[in-house]
């Protein structure tokens, strides 16, 4: 519309003028602004596209920034999520070696009073083992003290000695009664037939000793169930002796042939004797000792030691005195 009032102004001018410069001029000023108006209306286009593609920059780039921003808040949540997990990993992986070496501790320890509880059982099996085989040998000691022959008695020799079916002479073990010739001797002896002659004996080991120095076999001598060793001491016939009080050992009767033996009076009676007087017992003479004999070996009876040359033993003055029975009593033993 501006273009049109114008070129209307300009062709009034042209015809007032009359002149055909001005015609031109209005020609060339129509034209110039014809040509103009796109010159402008295109320069206002271009300066809006331009402001379009600055805005569009900057929203690009503010879209990068946050785009960048967003990866590396991203990328820093990565980071942290990791250090986390491996911060987490880390705390899992102590826990799990504390509670294995908790583990192992208990174990060990469970193993170590397993292994106490063993060697306490393995010392209490050791000693219940050692106690057995200690019962087991005592139970063998006995037993093969208790399996004994049983033989005939086919002699008596005297109170305390007696011949057997096998040809062996027993020593009766734990007694001692009269030798030949002593008071008391034919009384002891007679028992002896009574209880055992042509019976069936149980011959008894007694002790560590099982033989003398004579080939005797010491033995106790039980006939039908009785003690013949303890029953001639519980009458009165013996007397306890050749034990652990006179250095024989001790044997396993020897308690109850001592009590015995300690409560039985003397069954036979022997003649008075006169007592000796105060220089008495350097007054017997004994019989001449063979040269190079030596001391009494102690014989099993007096009349083997008289036999041999020795005897006439005073009490106070010999110690073969305590070896042999005074039977009758006058601190002499072994007398002709």
């Amino acid at each position: 519309m501006l273009r049109k009032l114008v070129i209307g102004l300009l062709a009034v001018v042209g015809v007032v003028v009359g002149g055909f410069v001005m015609l031109v001029i209005a020609a060339i000023a129509f034209f110039g602004v014809e040509d103009a108006e796109p010159a402008a209306q295109a320069a206002p286009a271009a300066t809006g596209e331009s402001s379009v593609d600055a805005e569009t920059q900057a929203e690009q780039d503010a879209a990068a920034e946050e785009k960048a921003a967003a990866e590396k808040a991203a990328e820093d949540a990565a980071t942290e999520q990791e250090a986390a997990e491996e911060k987490a990993a880390e705390k899992a992986a102590a826990a799990e070696q504390e509670a294995a070496e908790k583990e192992a501790a208990e174990k060990a320890a469970a193993e170590k009073i397993a292994a106490d509880a063993a060697a306490e059982k393995a010392a209490a099996d050791a000693a219940a083992e050692q106690a057995a085989a200690e019962k087991a040998a005592a139970d063998t000691e006995a037993a093969e003290r208790a399996a004994a022959d049983t033989l005939t008695v086919v002699a008596i020799v005297d109170g305390d000695t007696v011949d057997v079916s096998n040809g062996a002479r027993i020593r009766i073990a734990g007694i001692d009664t009269p030798e030949r010739g002593e008071c008391g001797y034919d009384e002891a002896g007679a028992r002896m037939m009574e209880l055992a002659r042509d019976r069936q004996a149980v011959l008894v080991l007694a002790g560590a000793d099982s033989i003398d120095r004579y080939g005797r076999l010491i033995r106790y001598l039980d006939v039908d169930g009785r003690d013949v060793g303890l029953t001639l001491i519980q009458e009165g016939l013996a007397t306890a002796r050749y034990d652990s009080r006179d250095g024989y050992g001790w044997h396993d009767r020897e308690a109850e042939y001592v009590a015995a033996d300690a409560a039985s009076p003397q069954a036979f009676s022997c003649p008075a004797q006169p007592s000796p007087q105060p220089a008495a017992p350097a007054a017997p003479a004994a019989p001449a000792i063979p040269a190079g004999s030596g001391t009494d070996p102690q014989f099993g009876t007096c009349a083997e030691a008289l036999a041999h040359g020795y005897g006439w033993y005073v009490v106070g003055v010999d110690p073969e005195y305590h070896w042999y029975r005074d039977g009758d009593g006058d601190g002499v033993v072994c007398e002709t």
